[in-house]
Order: C-alpha cells, then structure tokens, then sequence
C-alpha cells in the first residue's frame, strides 16, 4: 500500500469537514441576527451544526501535490456516532476504500499493487504526526470546525461580512506547540466560510475556504470546497466539488479483500 492513498483520504476528510451549518435568518431574507457578544454568538455557532443519523455525499476531487495532478471522484457515508466509509476512485476505477469506526481504521487498496491495511488511529497517528479519533472525524463532517473553541485565547472581531474568531494557542490534532488559527462566518446566514491557520516555529500555513451554498432541508451546504497546505515548503492543494448530497441511514459500505491481497503495515 502506497501511504500517499493513506493521505489523500485524510486529506479529503479534513477538507471536507464543515460541510453544513443550519441557516439561522430571520423570516425575511433581509434581516439578520446581529450577535454583540461572544459568547451569545459561540452559542448560536454550536446550536447551527447539522445533525442527520446518516449521509451520502458524492463529489469531484482535485489533488496537486508538487509536480503531481490527479483527479478523482470521491463518495461518503457516514452513520452517526457508528461509522464512516469512503471510496476514491481514479478513471473509473476504485482505487482505495476505507473504513473507520470508534476504536478501528481500515483501507484497502487497489493501485499500484492490491493490499489492506487493518489498525488503529494511534498507528495513523505516529504515522502522519496528527492526533485523530473517530469523533474527531465525525465533527469534521458534521460541521465543527477544526479545535474551534470558546477561550481565554480565543478573540471576537466583527467585519463587514463576516464574524471573525482569532485563537493563539496549541494544536493538538495537527501536533504543533505554537499556532494561530483565524476562524470567519458569514453574518448573513452564520456559514462558515474560512480558516486560516500558521504555525511559524514548526513551517506550516493551511486555507481552507468553503463557498457556492445551498440549502438542504434545513442546512446550507458548500458546493465547493477549497484547501491549501504548506509544510516547509511543500505545497499541497485539494479541491472539492460536490455533486449530490443525500440524508439518512446508509447500509451500503462494502469494504472485502481476497487471498490475493497483501496485508500492508506501516514502516515495512
């Protein structure tokens, strides 16, 4: 197993985190809840979260990495507080699936050669420098952003478009001691649209920006998502459009290996 698969589905689920967040207007479209305080703001955030007992999503994947371009097609589902399956597929063709779970990780291969791997977060996690977990992957689709907080460190600026959240502190996810991350949500309808995050001492700088919403049952959804990651010098950039979106429970996560496949494991 190529661990770049590994990555580029990381990737993927990182970038398509905060994909939705309830549309908190007023009746008529031109007026707005304007938020003056913090806290009050940081509430009606939380309470905006999207919430289903499961989702499909199916979208394009753009990956540039370097001297390397590669497009994808892409497919998600997810069962609440129970498991989320992905597939990537390269011409046609399924190249990688994974499987995660609360207390497993599991990706088959299909490109270059066929294998499997069978672990756990904290092998992903030494593998790669993060700190994921199963809830942390969940909040990432279920519209949380990332390690975003109401703090000491975390500070309030109201623009003209957008309600901004600046917090200097650590990152436990991404594994990085000093850190300032610069939240935006749109005032008109509370989407998130932006994150920018730079960690000076450790060379990293990550944009995420989200943008075309539009409205599923309650929610609004980006129909574009856009990231870009630079790590001493590496650039990295995905995009993602997504194409369709379907709610409810999913029964379809195939995930089969046969004799012929090679069971993978990191650092061998």
């Amino acid at each position: 197993m190529n661990s770049r698969w590994v990555m580029i589905v990381l990737l993927v689920l990182i970038a398509a985190a905060c994909t939705g967040r309830k549309k908190i207007i007023s009746t008529t479209d031109t007026e707005v809840t304007e938020y003056q305080e913090r806290e009050e703001l940081m509430r009606a955030l939380d309470s905006a979260c999207c919430v289903f007992d499961g989702f499909e999503m199916k979208a394009n994947l753009k990956f540039e990495q370097e001297s390397q371009k590669m497009n994808f097609k892409t497919i998600f589902r997810i069962n609440t507080d129970s498991v989320i399956w992905t597939s990537v597929s390269f011409s046609g063709i399924p190249v990688v699936q994974a499987l995660f779970t609360k207390d497993s990780v599991k990706f088959l291969t299909r490109q270059p050669k066929k294998s499997f791997y069978l672990g756990t977060y904290a092998e992903i996690n030494a593998r790669f420098g993060l700190q994921l977990n199963y809830a942390f992957l969940q909040d990432f689709l279920y519209a949380k952003p990332l390690e975003f907080e109401n703090s000491e460190h975390t500070v309030m600026n109201t623009l003209p478009d957008y309600y901004e959240f600046t917090i200097h502190d650590s990152s436990a996810t991404l594994q990085l001691d000093e850190v300032i991350r610069a939240y935006q949500f749109s005032r008109m309808d509370l989407t998130y649209s932006k994150l920018q995050m730079q960690a000076d001492k450790d060379s990293v700088n990550l944009k995420l920006d989200y943008e075309k919403y539009e409205k599923l049952d309650s929610c609004l959804f980006p129909r574009l998502i856009s990231m870009f990651a630079d790590k001493a010098g590496r650039e990295t950039n995905v995009v993602i459009e997504i194409n369709k979106i379907t709610t409810g429970i999913q029964t379809d996560m195939p995930f089969k290996y046969g004799n012929n496949y090679e069971r993978f494991e990191f650092g061998k």
